[in-house]
């Protein structure tokens, strides 16, 4: 692992094999993931976890994903990529509306999942280091 500190992730998808699927990919490049079902769980686990970066279901039962992006990015300023399967080029604003950092449309490898969420963290551990 070079030295390097381990980034911390939380996975919020409702649907149990594609959560487990996602904490798989994501811990085999050695990311420490917390992973929930739906935002109150994610809230309750918040200060726990401390995640740097929430992957979120844009379908979540409960309060659904665009919801729940929206509060984790504005509330506690934690990067997100959404994940859902619309092809639809109005997908981007909604997902730049809600806070999101990246829409991943599925289906996806979990290179380009875990590549999406490097390039993400280093864009913003270099703007806390430059402000």
């Amino acid at each position: 692992m070079n030295g390097k500190s381990i980034e911390r992730v939380m996975v919020i998808e409702s649907e149990s094999l594609f959560r487990q699927e996602l904490v798989s990919a994501l811990e085999k490049d050695f990311f420490a993931v917390t992973e929930v079902s739906d935002y109150f769980e994610a809230l309750w686990l918040l200060n726990e976890s401390r995640p740097e970066l929430v992957i979120i279901d844009e379908k979540l039962s409960l309060l659904g994903g665009w919801e729940t992006c929206w509060y984790l990015s504005h509330d506690f300023g934690i990067p997100a990529i959404i994940v859902g399967t619309s092809a639809d080029n109005e997908v981007w604003i909604k997902a730049l509306e809600a806070g999101a950092d990246f829409y991943l449309r599925e289906p996806f490898s979990p290179e380009v999942l875990s590549a999406r969420v490097r390039a993400i963290l280093r864009r913003y551990k270099k703007e806390v280091v430059t402000n």
